[in-house]
């Protein structure tokens, strides 16, 4: 399988939908807005909604954050909510986005670029006018539970270890292109990995350098009973060092 971002193989995905979409019409796609030589920015899709005659401008986003603990009272989530005054921070896998940036980059930044005078001439000379501004954005959330009684949650390697499994369960470690959907049956899901015991998936993670989360499906009866992911046992205080 060809590895690329997972947000490019998202938009993709939208782009093959709207494309057999009877109602929508692809205008442009990842269209360059640029004034001499600078690059301002890029519109992720211009529709046409065939059924209103409206030309929309769409923004595109798949997001996956492990959030900082809300319900206990420790130093470092004391920290959190001095420094920010919000009782739950959501991070990136990679400590390199929150969810309170992406937000306010999607809707000051990404959606408003098609206001823009630069972006509003260019779009005349090729004969169109926005009508509406629409944003997707899609994802999950995973909170921090080391009992796994959350379908979506985030624990340390070390918790992970401590946890009472079922003797029937499985695991499967997921490749990026796995993150969107949940696995309806093993057998029908194309899956690249092995399917594991919970102490043959620590042997694993133990035997690479672990330094970045890995997000993990649990089986029972064949089927995705929880999805989450195991971070380094220093994650919670890397994102706490994050904060402003």
């Amino acid at each position: 399988m060809p590895v690329f971002k997972l947000g490019f193989y998202f938009e993709h995905l939208i782009a093959y939908w709207f494309s057999i979409h009877p109602d929508f019409e692809i205008l442009q796609r990842n269209l360059v807005i640029e004034e001499d030589k600078h690059t301002l920015g890029e519109l992720d899709f211009l529709l046409r909604d065939i059924k209103r005659n409206k030309t929309i401008h769409l923004e595109v986003a798949v997001k996956f954050f492990l959030g900082l603990n809300d319900d206990q009272s420790d130093d470092l989530n004391h920290k959190a909510n001095q420094n920010t005054g919000s009782s739950i921070h959501w991070f990136g896998p990679n400590l390199n986005d929150r969810l309170d940036i992406k937000l306010d980059k999607l809707f000051n930044k990404q959606i408003r670029l098609s206001e823009n005078e630069i972006t509003k001439r260019i779009l005349k000379e090729m004969g169109l006018t926005i009508d509406e501004h629409w944003v997707l954005l899609k994802g999950r959330l995973f909170k921090e539970d080391n009992t796994l009684n959350k379908q979506q949650c985030w624990l340390t390697l070390s918790d992970f270890a401590n946890y009472k499994d079922q003797a029937s369960s499985q695991w499967i470690i997921l490749p990026k292109t796995y993150w969107l959907a949940e696995l309806s049956h093993i057998n029908y899901n194309f899956l690249p990995n092995e399917i594991h015991q919970k102490d043959e998936i620590i042997e694993i993670i133990n035997k690479a350098p672990f330094t970045k989360p890995v997000c993990l499906a649990k089986i029972n009866e064949e089927k995705e009973t929880n999805r989450i992911f195991i971070t380094p046992e220093n994650w919670k205080e890397k994102a706490i060092e994050k904060l402003p």
